[in-house]
């Protein structure tokens, strides 16, 4: 429970015992920023910063659409994206913005970022999206996807790797391929 790093020698925790501006010791997903700062997702708990030692904590009043963080992702500018049960939110230049329908998010969860080497960020949950240009659009999922998508990776020649329950996708210009058990993987989800 909590967070813990393990410098080689010990385990340090940091919690809502040792750091009580944390408001659960839930934590769902981690990435580290250009910094070397670690963010944190929580269950109801909002995101947290891990920075020499001093833990921030940021959720709704802070600008997250919810205190439900599900995926916290880097892009290579730096910006940090926190996905969460209602939407998504950006932190660049030391605020958060959120994006609702206003910008081409729609509802439902985020659990997986990646960005593809044209700088394109994609978001996956319910349904597969690109952010380009400032604004969100839904894009078409792959055959073989079975929603929700559940982790999300980008190669450098422009091929996206798509983890569902139903095994992972390999979706690039020349189509897509869905491999399962079948075809060696451990288990379905991916």
């Amino acid at each position: 429970e909590g967070l813990v790093r393990f410098d080689g020698v010990e385990f340090q925790v940091w919690d809502r015992q040792t750091f009580p501006a944390m408001r659960t010791n839930v934590t769902q997903c981690l990435a580290e920023d250009v910094s070397g700062a670690i963010w944190f997702g929580t269950s109801r708990g909002g995101v947290g910063r891990l920075k020499d030692g001093v833990v921030e904590v940021f959720g709704g009043e802070s600008g997250l659409p919810s205190d439900n963080v599900t995926s916290v992702f880097r892009e290579r500018s730096g910006a940090v994206w926190i996905g969460t049960d209602r939407g998504v939110a950006r932190w660049s230049g030391g605020r958060f913005e959120a994006f609702g329908a206003e910008r081409g998010f729609g509802p439902g969860a985020v659990l997986a970022f990646a960005e593809s080497a044209d700088g394109t960020v994609w978001a996956g949950g319910p349904g597969l999206r690109a952010f380009r240009e400032g604004r969100w659009s839904d894009t078409k999922v792959p055959p073989g996807v079975e929603l929700p998508i559940t982790a999300l990776a980008a190669d450098e020649d422009g091929t996206l790797w798509i983890g569902s329950i139903s095994g992972v996708t390999r979706s690039n210009r020349d189509g897509s391929r869905t491999f399962r058990i079948g075809d060696g993987l451990a288990g379905g989800w991916v």
